[in-house]
């Protein structure tokens, strides 16, 4: 049985990774392309919600008409509904699979045999075109895995980025009627559950594979495998069904490798500890006096032969480990760790042209959701950042805040002037 000690290892290892032309009617975006002072909106709460579009239409990367395009989509093509936008009338979509985004390929590196990307480092700018004038789609994280498009532009790869958003009207889709929203919801909370069970089964078999793996050899894989690929397919959140996909695709290679085990019946001899693969650091295993790191000094070379090596990459279950027994390392999973404190912005808001203001000398304003402006923005001197990458993008941004005279733009009201150091987009 010691033939499976590999696989239980590969599986243990494989936890600790965490990972159109524009053919539209002239007037595809029914809204005012600068929106007035409106009261609260009495829009449906589409939150989680899956439609279609009503027509030819495009999907925006800011909620105005005047916004770039990010696609176009024809009547009938999915949409995935985050929630409202501040502005009334649009919403936050999750950036839709027909769109293509471009990646740098110096920050990636390939993960799931070349079918996805993970990004090497953290604000990494994916862009809508394959060259550094583009124009910037989302800020990625380190880590973050991306859905390879299949195509190459010089050192640039086309990718979908499950984290992206987009900006959609109101009345260019199918707004649902009350009970397929309700039922929409009912159903997201059930595969919601599944998913939640299933990081527990994942998480219950990688504790028990750690404290022994011939256990390995004796897990019915079938109903995990089986719960993880109806999240894959229904789950309304793009990214979780990435990580489901993955988790899957890792365990059905993992079992497979099992099952030729148990046909063969094992084999009694020694192998030795399968080291790390680039893409997979070293772990910590099990010696029963204490802990060694996979690859380490002293450990022993991988062998030849598909038994004594697999490549997966499938991330870590999200929730947290129950508490290990004594001697058996359990690493803890990135993705369930506290998140980033925010970032306290000096100001929010949508980044436009200053042409209303000709005597505030900044190229740039930050307005709100009516459009009142709430800041005028310039770079920083010295700094790298191009606001221009970042028009009709929802933002926050911080800088040296300073007092204009109100006699220079007659708004009557106090507006500051920011000096920009940092900027990122925000979702809303």
């Amino acid at each position: 049985m010691r033939r499976l000690l590999p696989v239980a290892l590969a599986l243990i290892g494989a936890l600790s990774v965490l990972p159109a032309e524009d053919t539209a009617s002239a007037s595809p975006d029914t809204a005012p392309a600068v929106p007035a002072a409106t009261p609260a909106s009495t829009d449906p709460d589409l939150s989680g919600i899956s439609t279609t579009m009503s027509k030819r239409a495009h999907v925006r990367f800011g909620p105005n008409t005047n916004a770039r395009t990010a696609c176009t989509l024809n009547s009938g093509d999915p949409i995935e509904i985050v929630g409202p936008a501040p502005v009334p009338g649009w919403y936050v979509i999750h950036f839709p699979q027909k769109g293509i985004v471009w990646v740098s390929e110096k920050h990636l590196v390939a993960v799931d045999g070349g079918k996805r990307w993970k990004v090497t480092a953290d604000g990494v700018n994916a862009r809508d075109d394959s060259t550094l004038r583009g124009n910037i789609v989302a800020e990625l994280k380190l880590g973050e895995i991306l859905e390879d498009r299949n195509a190459i532009k010089g050192y640039w790869h086309a990718v979908y980025v499950p984290s992206a958003i987009a900006y959609v009207y109101k009345s260019v889709i199918n707004i649902p009627d009350a009970a397929s929203i309700k039922q929409q919801q009912l159903n997201a909370s059930k595969i919601d559950e599944l998913w939640q069970s299933a990081q527990q089964t994942y998480t219950q078999i990688y504790k028990q594979i750690s404290a022994n793996p011939s256990a390995a050899v004796g897990i019915d894989w079938t109903q995990l495998l089986s719960d993880l690929q109806q999240v894959a397919q229904s789950h309304p959140d793009p990214a979780i069904r990435q990580a489901a996909s993955r988790i899957h695709d890792g365990i059905e290679l993992v079992a497979a490798k099992s099952k030729a085990v148990q046909d063969t019946g094992g084999v009694n001899s020694p192998t030795p500890t399968p080291a790390p693969t680039a893409d997979t650091p070293p772990v910590a295993t099990n010696t029963g006096g204490g802990t060694t790191a996979a690859g380490s000094t002293g450990a022993p070379a991988p062998a030849d032969g598909p038994m004594h090596h697999i490549d997966i990459d499938a991330p870590q279950p999200l929730v947290t480990p129950p508490q290990a027994d004594p001697g058996v390392v359990v690493v803890q999973p990135t993705t369930s760790a506290p998140a980033d404190a925010p970032i306290a912005y000096d100001a929010v808001g949508c980044v436009t042209e200053n042409t209303d203001y000709p005597k505030v000398n900044a190229p740039d304003v930050l307005l709100d959701p009516n459009s009142n402006p709430v800041a005028f923005l310039v770079p920083k001197a010295g700094s790298t950042i191009n606001l221009g990458e970042y028009i009709w993008r929802w933002v926050g941004v911080k800088g040296d805040v300073k007092d204009l005279d109100p006699a220079l733009h007659g708004i009557g009201r106090k507006v500051p002037l920011i000096e920009v150091d940092t900027i990122h987009l925000v979702k809303n």
